[in-house]
């Protein structure tokens, strides 16, 4: 058997993981995309607050001003625990590729 003919074999019954290929791009695809995500729900979020501006007296402005604070703040927690979970689960699957790649070695298949 030529070698891209055992390749494909070996694809073909899960001898063989493309993940460890992918794993790399996926990361950084998502880690680009949190940033993304959560920018939109911060706005989203502080249009709520701001599409009812009109209607508030001058008084409450420093309320205001209080909400949006805090959704800044909630926006740089949920980037900092977003990127954070998203590189361990990473971190979990190369683990686990290298785990499986070290028994595969040790049972001699």
């Amino acid at each position: 058997m030529s070698t891209a003919t055992e390749w494909l074999h070996d694809f073909l019954v899960f001898q063989v993981h493309i993940s460890p290929a992918v794993l790399l791009l996926t990361y950084y695809v998502g880690a680009l995309l949190i940033p993304v995500l959560v920018y939109d729900m911060a706005r989203r979020f502080n249009q709520r607050l701001t599409r009812e501006d009109w209607r508030v007296p001058d008084r409450y402005k420093s309320r205001l001003l209080a909400h949006r604070s805090r959704v800044i703040g909630y926006a740089a927690l949920a980037l900092l625990v977003g990127e954070v979970a998203w590189r361990m689960m990473f971190e979990f699957l190369v683990a686990y590729f290298q785990m499986h790649e070290a028994l595969t070695r040790m049972s001699g298949t």
